[in-house]
């Protein structure tokens, strides 16, 4: 529902001279009325998506029937007209053509083989993406980074050395976490960076009998915002 989507996403790829192609998380059009009630009824959210400039609603997994009448109410109800639809499926289409879907010779992408899958390219233009997205804090003396007086460094919280994948994600071919990368480069200076998760260690008993739950201890980690998770000390889950 951002207003970002049309008036500065579509700013940044103009430039390029090819159509920004919007997709919707997967059920996140749904999630306008289940879950967050930002409106009263699907056809209206439906219809807000696609005039906020959402070009695929991504729902209901491979049903698009459901999709198909909620949006189809949304124009008998004139909350959409054709041209908004006409719009997304003109942006959706001119993507299918550059990827060579209607034409296979002039797939810009058949001479790929898995060798570019890691390749050297894509490494060193995922450190760029990673390097310019950190944010750097100035030290006016406060932090004690000078290597001589500061031999020691803690790297604290759930995060630490520690790499999720996401759900949208493939299997990484390698991974860089920050207490690893700390400890390698103080390592060759004499130095020492120590990983503390700082997570509560738990045990749970049965509220009905007192009787321990389980052999296994938890860790907890509070997220923030009253997000809490419990991991096995057995098993890691």
């Amino acid at each position: 529902m951002s207003p970002l989507v049309e008036a500065e996403l579509r700013r940044w790829a103009g430039p390029t001279g090819r159509e920004l192609f919007a997709v919707s998380a997967a059920e996140a059009p749904s999630n306008l009325v289940d879950l967050e009630h930002y409106f009263d009824d699907h056809p209206e959210g439906y219809a807000a998506a696609l005039k906020a400039g959402i070009d695929n609603l991504t729902n209901q997994h491979e049903d698009s029937a459901t999709m198909t009448s909620r949006l189809r109410e949304a124009l008998e109800s004139d909350l959409i007209d054709e041209g908004d639809v006409d719009r997304a499926v003109r942006r959706q289409l001119e993507l299918r053509f550059r990827l060579g879907e209607f034409d296979p010779d002039l797939d810009p992408y058949a001479g790929n083989g898995p060798e570019v899958i890691d390749c050297s390219a894509h490494r060193a233009l995922a450190r760029k993406a990673a390097t310019e997205s950190v944010v750097l804090l100035k030290n006016e003396g406060l932090l004690l980074l000078d290597r001589s007086r500061t031999p020691r460094i803690a790297v604290i919280g759930p995060l630490a050395d520690t790499l999720y994948e996401d759900r949208y994600g493939g299997t990484m071919p390698y991974q860089v976490r920050i207490a690893a990368v700390l400890n390698a480069a103080r390592g060759c200076h004499g130095g020492e960076v120590i990983r503390v998760e700082d997570a509560d260690r738990i045990a749970l008993r049965s509220r009905t009998t007192g009787e321990p739950l389980g052999k296994a201890a938890f860790d907890v980690t509070d997220w923030g915002g009253g997000a809490l998770t419990l991991r096995s000390t057995a098993d890691g889950r």
